[in-house]
């Protein structure tokens, strides 16, 4: 008979990868030889998985695809439900909470879904009754229906286990009590529709609710190319990885459920392979508070040991000095007092808290005009606060400022003014490189947006929808050689795109071939790009004058 430790170790299927436990780190991932960078080191297929709210009626439940990429033909065919009023097929059985590309998808998930589909219709008023979280409700439930059908066999052998679920850490008695309170009223009410074989006693419930709030990983948007989460799975193979702020692995979604995670260096043999649970370009402080809050765990990783003024930390959420006005000249915090990194003047922590107070204040502020769409007025109030605060208060790498960058980024390409969102975009990678991994997906996303600007604004050049002397803004930056007059609007359109389109996109192409793999979606697309334009780029002449 295999034993778990066994069963856990084949699930991995990577040679060179050995799961390992001990008292201090629990369960991990170990490199028992020499990996390179971009070697797969799992690929999972979810033990269950949902889509959030505002997805539902956007993603495919079965392939996590765009609905309008589905095929809408033989629609009437479906074993259940009807075609929805413009894409995809929707489930009419359990009122606008399924949806699928195809008649196909929908026939595929046809088994599972028959088991919740009953319980779904009641499930927005149970939760919202209770207020508890939708998303994680759903989730109970799917793991349950999963595990049901493992019973009689008929679960694809890719997917992961469930009994695995079942073996992570709930947490349950370090969870916030008055979060833990509404998951008990809920799951009470939640108990009474379940169907006889999905049913366990409410208590079972509540701790399966707080292994998935504790272990869960969020899934972005497969074929997007922002990292917007679009819904959120259990994968306890991928939960094995432990945290780090420094990682060497990434995980990321891709279709159909499945999370893959792949080194984005060479790595050691005997080094642990770790992924993060958080947002790297957040101060310290904030990251530890987060880990603690969701994960239950104190950070302690190198990144976070290290004395802060020896790390790249210290100026996430560092106040320049006042008297120095040198944006090298920072304030570090020590026994409750805060000196100047070069001239050794003081000021109050109260002084230090009331100057971050005020950032943070007008950043919000901006963030909520974006929020509320009100896109003028937001990057209006941005400006200010870049204005303001940026190497006079904040230090250049400060996270508010990578925030308010990538902020600003959207929020002129909302206005069509890509001019301005090459040069907002330009600098939240400049601000973002030294806190993240090489490799780093995000970063491989902001690239490929950047390629996409660059080549608006070069064929916009070429057309004469904007001339050559608009573009003085980003020579201004160091982005661009231009010379004023000197030449046509074909040949700068020409450069523009040959010279930094062209670029952007290999660049992200490299980044996704580590991080992504050269199959997922996202790597197929910018190779395309680049193909395209190389394409393109042969079919013209080439230009020398620019260097």
């Amino acid at each position: 008979m295999t034993s778990k430790k066994e069963r856990y170790q084949q699930q991995l299927r990577t040679p060179g990868i050995q799961l390992r436990a001990t008292r201090s780190k629990g369960r991990h991932v170990m490199a028992s030889e020499s990996l390179p960078k971009g070697t797969l080191v799992v690929s999972e297929e979810s033990a269950a998985f949902v889509l959030l709210k505002a997805s539902m009626d956007e993603l495919c439940l079965r392939c996590v695809r765009p609905l309008d990429e589905g095929d809408s033909k033989g629609q009437q065919q479906s074993l259940f439900g009807s075609a929805g009023n413009s894409k995809g097929v929707v489930c009419g059985g359990c009122i606008k909470q399924t949806y699928y590309c195809s008649s196909e998808c929908m026939n595929s998930d046809h088994e599972r879904h028959s088991l919740e589909c009953e319980v779904v219709r009641h499930l927005p008023g149970i939760t919202a009754m209770h207020s508890t979280d939708y998303a994680l409700m759903r989730l109970v439930l799917g793991v349950l229906v999963n595990r049901y059908l493992e019973t009689v066999a008929t679960m694809p052998s890719t997917r992961t286990p469930t009994e695995f679920v079942f073996d992570l850490v709930s947490h349950r008695k370090t969870c916030d009590p008055k979060w833990l309170a509404c998951v008990e009223a809920c799951a009470d009410d939640f108990v009474q529709y379940l169907p006889e074989h999905l049913s366990i006693p409410a208590s079972e419930i509540v701790t399966l609710a707080c292994r998935i709030n504790s272990n869960s990983h969020a899934m972005v948007d497969p074929t997007g190319n922002t990292n917007q989460e679009v819904g959120v799975g259990m994968f306890p193979m991928v939960a094995m990885l432990n945290h780090a702020c420094a990682p060497n692995c990434s995980f990321v979604s891709t279709t159909h459920g499945r999370m893959i995670v792949r080194t984005l260096r060479d790595v050691e043999a005997g080094e642990e392979l770790c992924v993060t649970y958080v947002d790297l370009c957040t101060p310290r402080s904030e990251r530890r508070g987060k880990l603690l809050e969701t994960k239950h765990f104190w950070c302690e990783c190198e990144r976070c040991s290290c004395l802060s003024g020896e790390s790249e930390d210290a100026f996430l959420d560092a106040i320049l000095c006042q008297e120095c006005k040198s944006p090298s000249a920072y304030y570090s915090s020590k026994d409750g007092e805060s000196t100047c990194t070069q001239c050794g003047s003081t000021i109050t922590q109260e002084q230090l808290s009331l100057a971050s107070f005020k950032a943070e204040q007008a950043h919000t502020d901006a963030h909520d005009l974006f929020k509320a769409r009100h896109t003028d007025s937001a990057l209006t109030a941005y400006a200010q606060f870049i204005q303001r605060f940026e190497n006079t208060v904040l230090h250049p790498n400060h996270h508010l400022l990578i925030s308010a960058y990538a902020t600003m980024m959207n929020c002129a390409q909302r206005l069509r003014d890509y001019v301005s969102a090459i040069r907002y975009g330009s600098r939240v990678i400049q601000k973002m490189r030294p806190h993240v991994p090489s490799n780093w997906p995000e970063l491989a996303d902001f690239e490929f947006r950047m390629g996409e600007l660059w080549e608006i604004v070069g064929m916009a050049v070429v057309e004469g929808i904007i001339a050559p002397s608009e573009l003085e803004s980003l020579a201004n930056d160091g982005l661009i050689q231009v010379q004023s007059g000197a030449e046509s609007c074909q040949e700068v359109g020409s450069y523009v795109v040959r010279e930094h389109a062209l670029r952007c996109f290999e660049t992200c192409l490299s980044m996704r071939r580590v991080a992504y793999g050269e199959e997922h979606v996202r790597t197929i697309e910018a190779g395309e790009q680049v193909a395209r334009l190389n394409e393109r780029d042969q079919e013209r002449p080439v230009f020398t004058e620019y260097k």
